[in-house]
């Protein structure tokens, strides 16, 4: 088919920021523009990328909160990534809501941005994080529990692209909270408080979902 002759994918209405199941997730809906999500397809399907995608596996690890995932991710540099800029936003939007992280005497926020974990869960695998799990804990002393705001962008389309796959989080807390699965959408970036939302990811049963999450914490002294 000519390319005079394709037709574009409608475009959706962008819809206001919103704070969703008791204010424990920031939803901000086409957060990623059409060419933000197609930059970030090439960068993440060329050899660099695809050839630094792991096995995760953790169902033998000790922690209790990690006993069960499956999918393949790769570490990435921030400042190599396309829409970078976007995915800082994301982290000071969370922060203008939360206030977790310091800011200098002007009110400029300071944080150290962790790499950006790309994460591709396989429908061929029945790949999940489907153990209940927060992102960080105020008790640990690892160096992942100083997370303060966790950032994920969608970069597939649920239904489209792949099936199953569904965010769900425990609301106020694990076990005896209300179970909730997030609408949202391929170009949609959701925020929340790493040490407090308990959230796990049932298995995609076909084809591929694509996430990408960024932690921030406190700057190093």
């Amino acid at each position: 088919m000519s390319a005079e002759n394709e037709c574009p994918e409608p475009k959706r209405p962008r819809r206001d920021v919103a704070l969703m199941f008791d204010g424990q997730i920031l939803h901000m809906p086409s957060a990623l523009s059409a060419r933000d999500l197609a930059s970030l397809e090439n960068y993440l399907e060329s050899d660099m990328v695809q050839s630094s995608l792991q096995e995760a596996v953790l169902h033998d690890s000790a922690a209790a909160q990690y006993k069960s995932r499956r999918c393949d991710s790769a570490w990435l540099h921030l400042c190599h990534m396309p829409a970078a800029r976007k995915l800082k936003h994301a982290i000071k939007r969370a922060q203008d809501e939360w206030e977790v992280l310091p800011r200098t005497k002007r009110g400029v926020l300071r944080c150290h941005y962790e790499d950006v974990q790309y994460t591709e869960y396989r429908g061929d695998r029945l790949a999940h994080f489907k153990q209940w799990h927060i992102d960080a804990d105020d008790d640990g002393g690892d160096e992942e529990d100083k997370r303060e705001i966790t950032v994920v962008a969608l970069l597939t389309e649920p239904g489209t692209d792949f099936e199953g796959g569904d965010f769900e989080c425990m609301v106020p807390a694990y076990p005896d909270g209300i179970h909730h699965t997030l609408a949202w959408h391929k170009g949609d970036i959701i925020a929340f408080l790493a040490k407090r939302l308990w959230h796990r990811v049932l298995p995609t049963t076909a084809g591929i979902r694509k996430t990408l999450v960024l932690w921030a914490k406190p700057p190093f002294k």
